[in-house]
This record gives structure tokens, C-alpha cells and sequence, in this order.
């Protein structure tokens, strides 16, 4: 499933971010333990990496302490507050045998040690990343062409019969090309198969 955001009333891109991956995160907690696992890790993919780098930070600090707000603005105290303990990049900085690391921790069930929150990516994971317990995935900004997106997109959801996906496509307004994309959300999605 496809939902797009265009979030044109923050003054902020990253505010927009912010909401959107915490509530995202946020919801995991009232899953019950058997349906948490494809939800709990947020795969993050940014086309740029002076993007990704930039948002790495918001999850340190704003969607962490968003959280917690969570909690007490919808009464949920007596639900298991969920932190942030494992937020990592995968992008082509690092080394073969970390990005193989990397590989083994996206497999990682929710309830293991090692499992990730938040993975920020790059264009490194158009191909090879195979993972079937991802779900969750967020696309900040259009990428740069369809094939990328289908591409990128086709990382989650990998066994839909049992496991379906959800792609939060995020377009900033500040930029025309991903206000276009965003007018035109609903036809281009029905389209994007087309031969």
C-alpha cells in the first residue's frame, strides 16, 4: 500500500519527517507480540546522502523524545514504552563486511538482541536487499526515476500474502518536482506497472 504525505503546513521538511516516523514507530507497541516484527523496524530511504545524514540526527533526538510524548498525550501509559535503541545507516560509506552486518541486523526479529528500529539507506539497497520480515518503509523525496522507485519500493512487503507492505512516500514541498509527483499520486501508482 502507497499513502502519500505532502505535509505543506510545517516550516519544516524534518518536522514533517518527525511526525511521520514517530507515529509510524509509535504504533508497534499496541501490535500484539506475534504481528510487531514486520512493523518494527522503519526503513528509511533518502536519495541523497547529505539528506540521510541530515535526517540521522532527528531520530537521536526528536523522534525519541516524541515518543515519549506519545505516551502521555494518548493516555497510554500502561503500554510499553518503546525507545530507540538501534538506528543505523546503510549506505555505500561503509565497508563490505559491515554493509553484510548490516544485511544480518535488517533480519534480526523485533524481540532479538540486535534488531534495528530505524535503518536510513541510500540507493545501495535497490538490489540484493531481499528481507521478508521488512514492512515499513518510508521514501523521502521522489526518486530519480520509476524504475528506481519500484526498485527501491520492492524492498518491504516481499511476502505480501502474509506480510504486506507499506511505503509512506514523503514529498517536500519546497520542492516542484515532488509537489508534481504528489498531485499526480493516484494515476502514477495506478500506472506504475503498467508494460
Amino acid at each position: 500500500l502507497y499513502l502519500g504525505i505532502h505535509a505543506h503546513g510545517y516550516s519544516s521538511f524534518l518536522t514533517a519527517q518527525v511526525r511521520v516516523f514517530t507515529a509510524a514507530l509509535f504504533r508497534t507497541s499496541f501490535f500484539s507480540d506475534e504481528k510487531k516484527d514486520p512493523w518494527w523496524t522503519l526503513l528509511a530511504f533518502y536519495n541523497s546522502l547529505r539528506e540521510l545524514c541530515g535526517a540521522s540526527t532527528l531520530f537521536i533526538s526528536d523522534v525519541e523524545s516524541r515518543l515519549k510524548n506519545y505516551s502521555y498525550r494518548y493516555g497510554c501509559e500502561n503500554v510499553k514504552q518503546r525507545y530507540l535503541n538501534a538506528v543505523e545507516e546503510l549506505t555505500s560509506r561503509k565497508s563490505q563486511a559491515e554493509l553484510v552486518q548490516m544485511m544480518d541486523r535488517l533480519s534480526t526479529e523485533w524481540n532479538k538482541r540486535g534488531a534495528l528500529d530505524a535503518c536510513l539507506a541510500s540507493n545501495i539497497i535497490e538490489v540484493g536487499v531481499d528481507i521478508d520480515r521488512l514492512s515499513l518503509m518510508a521514501v523521502i523525496g521522489q526518486p530519480k526515476s520509476t524504475a528506481q522507485y519500484i526498485q527501491v519500493t520492492g524492498r518491504v512487503g516481499r511476502k505480501w500474502w502474509e506480510r504486506p507492505g507499506l511505503i509512506l512516500a514523503m514529498y517536500n514541498p519546497a520542492k516542484s518536482r515532488d509537489r508534481s509527483h504528489f498531485e499526480q499520486f493516484h494515476s502514477y501508482h495506478r500506472r506504475l506497472y503498467e508494460k
